[in-house]
């Protein structure tokens, strides 16, 4: 499916594979939309081969884990960092 990014849509050219980051994190809804959580826990996942973060730089685990614990705990479980 081919689109403006702007819009939630997007191609399956590599660039965006490695920029997604950002889309996700502007409207995370636009990516469900299609996506399941699955999808992101290939390579998101603690127990994935890749384990890549998908926390941006100026991410607060801190004030994430005080806001909404279980958010954390669907990547982390019950080990919360």
């Amino acid at each position: 499916m081919e689109g403006p990014i702007g819009r939630g849509y997007h191609d399956a050219k590599q660039f965006f594979v490695v920029g997604h980051g950002q889309a996700a994190r502007q409207s995370l809804e636009s990516c469900v939309s299609c996506h399941t959580e699955r999808d992101c826990l290939t390579c998101h996942g603690g127990s994935a081969a890749r384990r890549l973060t998908p926390h941006g730089p100026d991410f607060d685990a801190d004030r994430m884990k005080k806001r909404n614990p279980d958010m954390c705990a669907v990547c982390h479980g019950a080990s919360i960092p």
